[in-house]
């Protein structure tokens, strides 16, 4: 595995554009939330953004806006994946984030996926997927793609009397915090865990 940091990065609509090597990760563009140490296998494809909190500011104070997920940059019709088992609550065509799977999968707390921007979607509401299981492909619908490929991930928590939110995605990973793990056919075992919404070569 290997950390890269990915300079220069540009903001689009909400969503990073640039060309990554595989296995590089984006760094975060501010201590809040904090930032997690971010390691992703050389064979999976890179981290373009990642996931920024509501009102989120750069250590010399500029507004950045909050991103509620994951960028993960491939080529066009690359398989989308169900990061975890779950149910297909929703599959849709919206004009800001274009095509868009999302998933639900139980749990106390509850949590969800969701998967925009997608080129096409190969699954309908109400389908159960198995983890690894494709769902769509990546691609750049939707105007907040601002015409650049790639995935936007995003996990979803519910805790018990309280509200749905937007997490870190890196918080969730079935090896670790920041240990971005690839899908390789198990399952993990025990809470809450993910896998790379997308297959590493």
């Amino acid at each position: 595995m290997k950390k890269m940091i990915l300079a220069g990065a540009l903001l689009i609509a909400g969503c990073t554009a640039g060309l990554p090597p595989q296995g590089g990760s984006a760094p975060y563009v501010s201590r809040y939330p904090e930032p997690i140490d971010v390691s992703i296998p050389d064979n999976a494809p890179s981290i373009t953004q990642q996931f920024r909190a509501p009102d989120t500011q750069s250590a010399a104070g500029k507004a950045w806006g909050e991103h509620q997920g994951l960028d993960v940059h491939a080529p066009l019709g690359t398989a989308v994946i169900a990061a975890a088992p779950g149910e297909v609550i929703q599959s849709y065509l919206d004009p800001a984030y274009g095509h868009t799977v999302m998933l639900s999968h139980g749990g106390s707390p509850a949590h969800w996926t969701r998967y925009t921007h997608l080129a096409s979607r190969t699954v309908s509401e109400g389908e159960h997927l198995k983890r690894g299981q494709t769902l769509g492909t990546l691609g750049k619908t939707g105007v907040l793609a601002g015409g650049f490929l790639h995935l936007h991930f995003e996990v979803w928590e519910k805790p018990e009397g309280g509200q749905r939110t937007a997490i870190d995605p890196h918080l969730k990973w079935a090896d670790g915090v920041g240990k971005v793990t690839c899908f390789t056919g198990r399952n993990p075992r025990g809470a809450f865990k993910l896998t790379y919404p997308v297959p590493c070569e």
